[in-house]
């Protein structure tokens, strides 16, 4: 591959994660400052790694998490960037790794609710450790939020999916 075609293909990565990047940050600003739909803007956050993962790699989807994740804490604040950084953001990359490698649909399900319910306990540690005594007690006992989490999981999965879905049929209408 001649070097002006490197050079391009490197240009057009970069400038697809950094929109991708940027695009999640602008998300996370906006569950900072606007007074609802904080769900929804953490899941538009977390389509915007989706679509690096579809234009870029898994590699590039990951290092545009990562840019999204500092900038999203520098731009919203740390609180705000939190739910990013350990669960809307890397649950992108476990669903496509689970996808792409399990052709069963159950199998492949059963993977992304495990990777979920690892992220949420990751998220629910943090969160602890970061608001500390602050913490107001929950009405559910930790089983019972971890049974409801399901489908609450299994919707946010079907939301990502038709995103993408959507993405992928205006962009690339070949595919």
């Amino acid at each position: 591959m001649p070097a002006a075609d490197r050079g391009r293909r490197a240009a057009r990565s970069a400038a697809y994660g950094g929109i991708a990047a940027g695009l999640a940050a602008l998300a996370l600003l906006g569950v900072r400052l606007l007074p609802t739909a904080d769900l929804a803007l953490y899941a538009v956050a977390s389509a915007a790694i989706a679509l690096a993962l579809i234009e870029l790699s898994f590699r590039g989807a990951a290092l545009s998490w990562l840019a999204a994740s500092a900038v999203g804490a520098l731009l919203a604040g740390w609180i705000t960037a939190v739910p990013f950084v350990f669960f809307f953001g890397p649950y992108p990359l476990i669903k496509a790794a689970a996808e792409s490698r399990i052709p069963s649909r159950v199998q492949s399900m059963a993977v992304k609710l495990l990777g979920a319910d690892l992220l949420l306990g990751l998220l629910a540690l943090v969160w602890l450790v970061l608001m500390g005594e602050g913490m107001p007690r929950l009405p559910l006992s930790w089983w019972a939020l971890v049974l409801l989490a399901q489908p609450v999981v299994v919707l946010y999965d079907l939301a990502l999916t038709m995103m993408v879905t959507l993405y992928v049929g205006r962009r690339h209408p070949a595919r």
